[in-house]
């Protein structure tokens, strides 16, 4: 005879375990495809010409956050779009030294300037860290190099200029498995950026770019998520490792 669980409360007949299983499995996948629905939500919305006013509510988001759970003193602000909001163990690897994400959307260097001042300058960080974005280079029309390191200038020189006794680092582009057309573009502007940055002595250059790419310049798969777009938890953690050696050595009265 064929046995069909199915659990009782009472007298009253419950949901069937087939039934069950699939609700907790929903249950069990509904932060992994809130993370989906949100990725997927972001890219299309990069893509719209409606410029930085897209981001509004990402903004508003972060900052109503941050009055209900106020930030550490000085932080170490991590700036930029998608790659920072699913940079989640950054806070562990620097502890006791204080971070704060700011991520927002797929937004590009531009949208970031636009939003700097909301973003930076409320929360009188320590230093700023600028996550590059794959906005920049592939979502938005694309950008050539020069434009972006350009833009990237902009938005560190109008930091510091409001900021001057905080310390910038940026973090090299990494070229994206599912974007092969930027790869020139995105080796240009990591030369471009490491040239500027050794010229001013307040903006450090990250170059991560040994961690993302193998010997011949392309992107190694495993430190990519399966979109090809975005670092998988491999990936985090050797970024995390890169970065960690420059904020050690610059505050080490954290790490004492």
């Amino acid at each position: 005879m064929a046995f069909t669980f199915a659990p009782y409360f009472g007298n009253k007949r419950m949901v069937p375990w087939k039934i069950t299983r699939i609700i907790i499995l929903i249950g069990l996948l509904a932060p992994f495809l809130t993370t989906v629905f949100n990725i997927t939500n972001d890219l299309l919305r990069a893509q719209s010409e409606e410029g930085p006013l897209i981001w509004e509510p990402d903004v508003l988001a972060l900052e109503s956050a941050a009055e209900d759970n106020p930030p550490s003193a000085k932080p170490v602000i991590f700036l930029g779009a998608r790659q920072v909001t699913l940079w989640h163990e950054i806070n562990d690897y620097l502890e006791p030294l204080p971070t704060l994400r700011q991520g927002v959307g797929s937004a590009n260097v531009e949208d970031l300037e636009y939003y700097y001042n909301r973003l930076v300058t409320p929360y009188d960080p320590r230093a700023v860290v600028i996550v590059p974005s794959q906005t920049d280079f592939n979502l938005r029309g694309g950008r050539i190099a020069s434009v972006y390191t350009s833009r990237l200038r902009r938005l560190a020189e109008k930091i510091l200029a409001d900021l001057p006794d905080i310390h910038i680092y940026v973090i090299s582009p990494t070229k994206a498995p599912s974007f092969r057309d930027s790869w020139t573009d995105i080796d240009r502007a990591h030369k471009e950026l490491a040239i500027y940055a050794a010229s001013h002595p307040d903006i450090t250059y990250i170059d991560v770019v040994a961690e993302f790419q193998d010997a011949q310049g392309n992107p190694t798969p495993i430190t990519f998520r399966s979109d090809g777009i975005f670092y998988s938890d491999w990936g985090y953690m050797r970024l995390s490792a890169a970065v960690m050696r420059y904020l050690v050595a610059d505050f080490p009265e954290f790490f004492q």
